[in-house]
């Protein structure tokens, strides 16, 4: 199975060197935009990648995007049923 990560600063450094291989294998893509995307628990990782590339190597994103990103749990849980009786997905009873 290989090594497993467990800490995002850990996926980011992964991240990096898989850039790396990646610009190495194919040059014609280094120096172009670089746009990081994920969605759900990926608010966890975007971040994190985005960060390491922003503040320790000489990558440079052009931009990021989250999509229904997974963050805190014990904010977002809860506030489900909330947003769904507002949309009309369930009624306000079983909020």
């Amino acid at each position: 199975m290989g090594n497993l990560r467990s800490q995002e600063s850990e996926i980011a450094k992964d991240f990096y060197r898989f850039l790396l291989n990646f610009y190495s294998k194919y040059p014609q893509f280094k120096g172009q935009a670089l746009y990081l995307t994920g969605e759900s628990f990926a608010g966890h990782y975007i971040p994190a990648i985005a960060n390491f590339l922003h503040t320790s190597t000489e990558i440079k994103i052009s931009g990021l995007a989250i999509g229904n990103g997974w963050v805190d749990p014990i904010y977002q849980y809860p506030a489900y049923a909330e947003f769904a009786a507002e949309n009309g997905v369930i009624s306000a009873g079983h909020a």
